[in-house]
């Protein structure tokens, strides 16, 4: 074998194992983010803040932007939300309830409102800007002034 044919056979390896710490790495988090959303959305305990639960989906996101060959639908960055709770009629909601992003400096806000500016092409729009309380969220439906039903958010698409 030429040195260079050697070269080539080193690099193929440590690409493999690369990848395979990479595919690793990406379960790993999916795990762990699937173990945080079932204590918190289903079981009422959480074990880490949310600014921790917010770094290990961001390190996922970014791990399945940098290798989409590892992405799956099933991943949770693809998901809002926990499973729905057991004792409760499960039923549709009428639009998705999807979840709100996270800012954490006035740089990421900056950030955010640049995107919309692209987005409504420089049309004049405001913003308002709320503290995120972090609970059970919730869909109330009211017909004529009267609470009918309440739907917790469950998995984004049924409660």
């Amino acid at each position: 074998m030429t040195k260079a044919e050697s070269r080539t056979v080193i690099a193929t390896l440590d690409s493999d194992a690369m990848g395979s710490e990479t595919k690793n790495e990406i379960e790993h988090l999916r795990e762990e983010i699937r173990r945080h959303n079932r204590l918190y959305f289903v079981d009422g305990k959480k074990e880490i803040t949310d600014l921790e639960f917010d770094k290990l989906v961001k390190s996922l996101e970014v791990l399945e932007r940098q290798f989409p060959e590892y992405d799956s639908s099933d991943s949770p960055t693809h998901k809002v939300g926990g499973e729905p709770i057991e004792g409760f009629e499960t039923v549709p909601h009428r639009l998705p309830m999807l979840s709100v992003d996270n800012v954490y400096d006035k740089n990421a806000l900056l950030e955010f409102k640049q995107r919309v500016v692209k987005l409504l092409d420089a049309q004049p729009f405001e913003l308002a800007i709320e503290y995120k309380i972090d609970g059970v969220a919730l869909a109330l439906i009211y017909e004529n002034g009267v609470l009918v039903q309440g739907v917790t958010r469950g998995d984004g698409t049924q409660g």
